[in-house]
This record gives C-alpha cells, sequence and structure tokens, in this order.
C-alpha cells in the first residue's frame, strides 16, 4: 500500500483560504445586524423579553397575538399590513404566535385567550386590549394615538 502524504498548502493559498473564512464571516455579520429588520432578530428573544426592551426605551407597542389557523387573524394581517407601514418609526409591532411557546409568558400575563387580539401600550404603560378584529380605522385610531398623532 502506497500512501502519499498530503502536500502543505503554499503560503497563498493559506491566505486565500483565510480571507474568504473571514469575508463569510463579516457578510454574515451585516446580513444579521444592517440588512435583517430588528423583527427578524427577535426570533430567538421571547415576545416578553422584546416587549420589555421597547417598554425601557420608551416606545409605543402594539402587541398583536395571532395563530396561523384563525381566519379572523389572516385578516387582521391585511389591515395591519394595510395601516402598520407610517407607523414603524412611532410606534413597535410585536407579532406573537400563540402556539409558540417562548411566548407562553406574555400570554399569561395579558390574559389573552381567543385570537386575533391586540394589545396596544402607550410610553406611560397605559394598556388597551382589544379581543377582536378591527378594522382599518380602528387599528388607524389606536396608532395615531399611540404615536401621538405623528406617523
Amino acid at each position: 500500500m502506497n500512501e502519499q502524504m498530503p502536500k502543505e498548502l503554499s503560503k497563498s493559498t493559506r491566505v486565500m483560504i483565510l480571507s474568504i473564512v473571514l469575508l463569510l464571516i463579516a457578510a454574515t455579520l451585516v446580513v444579521k445586524f444592517v440588512i435583517l429588520p430588528p423583527s427578524a432578530l427577535s426570533g430567538s428573544r421571547s415576545a416578553q423579553e422584546t416587549l420589555d426592551t421597547y417598554l425601557t426605551e420608551g416606545m409605543p407597542v402594539m402587541v398583536y397575538f395571532y395563530s396561523d389557523s384563525c381566519s379572523s387573524c389572516r385578516e387582521m394581517e391585511a389591515v395591519i399590513e394595510e395601516v402598520y407601514p407610517p407607523f414603524t418609526a412611532t410606534v413597535a409591532l410585536i407579532e406573537v404566535n400563540v402556539y409558540d411557546e417562548k411566548n407562553m409568558d406574555l400570554i399569561e400575563k395579558t390574559g389573552v385567550q381567543i385570537t386575533p387580539t391586540t394589545l396596544f401600550i402607550d410610553k406611560t404603560g397605559r394598556r388597551l386590549l382589544v379581543p377582536e378584529k378591527m378594522s382599518a380605522e380602528e387599528l388607524r385610531t389606536q396608532l395615531s394615538d399611540l404615536a401621538g398623532d405623528q406617523p
């Protein structure tokens, strides 16, 4: 059996491999911390942790509780997609899947029992829980109140 010993990589090949690895790491960090929106990063955090962060920052929050199997939730999501975009800088949105185990703490604390349910929390901590689908006008009014009439 004639085994050949692997040849040692040249210095330029090692530098090139190291450069590629560093470039891949840098690209991953750019995507994670620069390109992806904050909501995409909250995947590893619980809804309660995300809510606590926004409240600590003094930002008003809309917490939307939903389930994937709820037809009224899909209708409410269409309303949110229509109404919410102008408020992204002034009101934080947290979407909470009620069947995701990491969200159970917040679900229990708020007493949410049906979907869709929307919780509005202003800068002072005042809360309004709306346990039903909302119209675009109703949602716009609530978001305007939270934003201080400045979307």
